[in-house]
């Protein structure tokens, strides 16, 4: 997906590669503020589902976070993760 894109593939070297690194990032902040208010639209009158969108936007920054400290995707660190954990270490 886009966060692939956006995170496995960071090259800097040209600056073709950062008009397409800005590209992916406006289409990502894009993606993410539509999500945002889709979830707002939702929660607006339920104090149980704001609770939930508390909830949702700590997952979120964990995984935000952990994707920028790492420089890779979810799917990535998943894969990495479920390899090291089925075939060890050395995998």
């Amino acid at each position: 997906g886009i966060m692939s894109l956006l995170i496995d593939h960071w090259h800097l070297d040209r600056w073709h590669d950062v008009a397409v690194t800005l590209q992916r990032v406006f289409l990502q902040g894009f993606d993410t503020a539509t999500h945002f208010a889709i979830l707002l639209d939702l929660c607006a009158n339920d104090t149980q589902l704001w609770s939930l969108l508390a909830y949702t936007a700590a997952v979120w920054t964990f995984h935000t976070v952990a994707c920028q400290v790492t420089r890779k995707s979810t799917a990535t660190l998943f894969v990495e993760l479920f390899k090291r954990l089925l075939y060890g270490p050395g995998w």
